[in-house]
């Protein structure tokens, strides 16, 4: 039984660590979208 929890914590840890990767790469991208969009303008003006 304690194998079972064991192997449960384990892939909920490493599902848990993919989703923050995944987050965090989202957040970047729409990060660097911000600074692409945000470009133009400043040498416009």
């Amino acid at each position: 039984m304690c194998r079972i929890a064991y192997n449960v914590l384990a892939l909920f840890t490493i599902a848990a660590v993919i989703c923050l990767h995944y987050y965090v790469l989202m957040q970047l991208v729409s990060l660097m979208n911000q600074i692409i969009a945000k470009a133009p303008t400043k040498d416009n003006n």
